[in-house]
């Protein structure tokens, strides 16, 4: 392979390979495309690859390799899109990646990468589009100097363990997309200027330690916002009812917060809505019949909450639904005698620990998954059984 002198694109992937990556591969002075992911190559990535100046594409994802990324892919000077992620790497990330002005796509996840990023490690990649550092051993601080690159689409950190907050700067991002922080130590508020991304489409800053309230005009500039998780943080004060201007909501995960006040109303209004899961919160009140038309929704949890009242018959009306979680509330009243008719996709219904009266009557004996009973009971605890 390495006497194929003018060759410029190798296409390798998704094969059956084994064994270590040739050095010989750095003998193709010309080429710029090299695609050896999706096998089973193991060993070091050999240091001849800083040979290929002419490299612009260079995914190496799913592999079994091990060692350190060679400081030497610094010197790629061509390199456009680098694709490293489930490969096993250890160290940390080469100061010289950061140099490589001409990258678009630096995507290293699902690694065992550590160290810190480097403050600045944005100023030279001004055509840097996404950044994918998940799943690693990552810490520090998250660097300022990304605010700096109007080009970045997405940015996923998660599942490291990174400590501060959120730089300010991230609002003045006119192009991104998604932002994934889950999983670290982050602490702070969220930024309001992270509200004012109009071409913002998900935020998963799940499972840190994010605390502060919710802007009550969260979504009045987010019109492309599909994704909303704030899940496992220390987020207080009432839901906004804004949230109904986020018309392109799919997920909207909010558990294990300290939310008080009731589900708003207005929730209702979101078309596209497929997941709501406000559960494990201090929310009170009813719950809203405006749930009633979100006809898109197929798991709706509102566990360990408050609520009161008796469940809404306009739950119905949700033919999508393949799962309701209403788990110790104080829910009372009889159970909608139709909601097994109606709600063909149920697989899950789950009424643990309320003060529900249920009557399942007229009701075929298998509706979806579902055994369905024939009798009258009142209990504390109902469950439907699969």
């Amino acid at each position: 392979m390495g006497n194929c002198g003018q060759l410029r694109q190798l296409y390798l992937f998704n094969n059956e390979p084994t064994g270590s990556i040739p050095q010989s591969l750095g003998n193709l002075l010309k080429l710029e495309e090299l695609y050896l992911d999706s096998n089973h190559l193991t060993g070091d990535i050999p240091k001849e690859m800083s040979n290929l100046l002419c490299l612009k594409i260079l995914p190496f994802f799913v592999n079994n390799l091990t060692g350190s990324i060679p400081k030497g892919i610094g010197n790629l000077s061509e390199l456009e899109v680098l694709y490293l992620g489930q490969t096993y790497l250890t160290g940390e990330i080469p100061q010289a990646l950061f140099n490589i002005s001409s990258l678009r796509i630096f995507d290293l996840p699902s690694n065992n990468l550590s160290g810190t990023l480097p403050s600045s490690m944005c100023r030279n990649l001004p055509s840097l589009e996404v950044i994918s550092l998940s799943w690693n051993q990552l810490k520090g601080k998250i660097p300022p100097s990304l605010s700096h690159r109007q080009e970045l689409r997405t940015l996923s950190l998660s599942f490291n363990q990174f400590t501060g907050s959120i730089p300010l700067g991230i609002g003045n991002l006119s192009k991104f997309e998604e932002l994934y922080l889950g999983i670290n130590n982050l602490t702070g508020e969220l930024p309001q200027a992270l509200y004012n991304i109009s071409s913002l489409r998900a935020i998963d800053l799940q499972s840190d330690i994010f605390s502060g309230f919710l802007h009550t005009d969260i979504c009045h500039k987010l019109p492309a916002l599909k994704v909303i998780n704030l899940s496992l943080n220390q987020i207080k004060g009432k839901i906004p009812s804004s949230l109904s201007h986020c018309q392109e909501l799919q997920i909207i995960s909010l558990p294990f917060n300290q939310f008080v006040r009731g589900i708003p109303q207005a929730i209702g209004s979101l078309s596209k809505l497929e997941e709501l899961y406000p559960g494990v919160n201090n929310l009170a009140g009813g719950i809203p019949r405006e749930i009633g038309n979100l006809l898109n929704l197929k798991m709706l949890s509102l566990v360990s909450n408050r609520l009161r009242g008796p469940i809404p018959a306009e739950i119905s009306n949700i033919s999508s639904l393949q799962m309701i979680d209403f788990t110790n509330n104080s829910l009372s009243g009889n159970l909608p005698i139709a909601i097994c008719n109606h709600l063909p996709k149920l697989q899950q219904l789950i009424l643990s620990s309320n003060q529900l009266s249920a009557q399942l009557l007229q009701i075929s004996p298998y509706v979806g998954s579902f055994k369905c009973c024939h009798h009258y009971q009142k209990i504390n605890s109902l469950e439907a059984y699969r």
